[in-house]
């Protein structure tokens, strides 16, 4: 776990390191442990039985096979996120990870996966089929 330094200029943020066992990763994509052999660093993108297994968004790319960061706490400026064609997300909205994806989408209360990552700013609707984008976020998969 990487915890930096406090500079007043900038939001706090704790960062753990992650080995990728899955496809290369983008930054701001999102993470679950791996549940076929946990310890604590092999981390792969959310399946349906992963889900409350979130570890965050990768901090950069992170390879096949390789090391890198996941970013567990603190606001983050690119975050992939996905939103419809019938709800607009609004800042502080929650949002949850989407199976067999490496994005989050927007929530309703009450999913048992709520309280990890919110919105950090508003996200309008899509006009046409969904496209997982860069957006602000705060995260708390501490």
């Amino acid at each position: 776990m990487l915890i930096p330094h406090v500079v007043q200029t900038e939001a706090d943020k704790i960062f753990v390191n992650v080995y990728n066992t899955d496809v290369a990763l983008s930054d701001g994509d999102i993470v679950v442990w791996e549940g076929t052999s946990p310890d604590g660093v092999r981390v792969t993108q959310p399946a349906a039985n992963t889900l409350n297994l979130l570890v965050g968004a990768c901090d950069g790319a992170i390879g096949a096979s390789a090391y890198g960061l996941a970013q567990s706490y603190g606001y983050k400026a690119s975050v992939l996120i996905s939103n419809d064609t019938s709800d607009t997300i609004d800042a502080g909205d929650v949002l949850i990870p989407v199976a067999a994806a490496d994005h989050l989408k927007w929530s309703k209360t009450g999913t048992g996966l709520d309280g990890f990552f919110f919105a950090g700013q508003t996200y309008d609707t899509d006009t046409s089929a969904p496209v997982a984008a860069l957006k602000k976020a705060f995260i708390k998969c501490m």
